[in-house]
């Protein structure tokens, strides 16, 4: 696989719906330009993300995913997760997980874009700091070993 950077990316369904369902026709559409494996993933992937935008609608909820941007400008929605806006439990949860998704897939390596499609600050400056936190930890647990 050639190079990549992870990118986690907040979106507020609500306000940035169209946003994000625009983003995911490109993808694709340049997805498929590619070959048939790619084209066969990206559109499971997509359509996953697009049932829980569909069913978050209408619920104040909030999507983090995990994408996977290649030099050659393919986006894989690699993993995602919804969670209510008032629900830092589940915000935290939902960052955590995405840091530990992108430490695997990068083979140890922390490495990543930090993205938000909402107007909730407090929700944004949260859901960095969450994998900031997470980050954190990760890097002590390297220098202790």
């Amino acid at each position: 696989m050639d190079n990549f950077v992870s990118e986690i990316v907040i979106y507020d369904i609500e306000n940035y719906g169209d946003e994000l369902t625009d983003l995911l026709r490109k993808t694709y559409q340049i997805n498929t330009t590619y070959d048939e494996r790619l084209a066969e993933v990206t559109q499971n992937k997509i359509e996953a993300v697009l049932g829980h935008y569909n069913n978050s609608l209408g619920k104040n909820q909030h999507l983090i995913a995990v994408n996977l941007v290649h030099p050659n400008k393919i986006i894989l929605p690699y993993a995602f997760e919804a969670f209510n806006s008032d629900d830092s439990d589940g915000c935290l949860k939902a960052c955590s997980e995405c840091i530990d998704l992108i430490i695997k897939i990068n083979d140890g390596l922390l490495e990543y874009k930090f993205n938000t499609h909402t107007d909730n600050r407090l929700l944004a400056s949260f859901a960095l700091a969450c994998c900031d936190i997470r980050f954190l930890r990760y890097e002590i647990g390297k220098l202790k070993k």
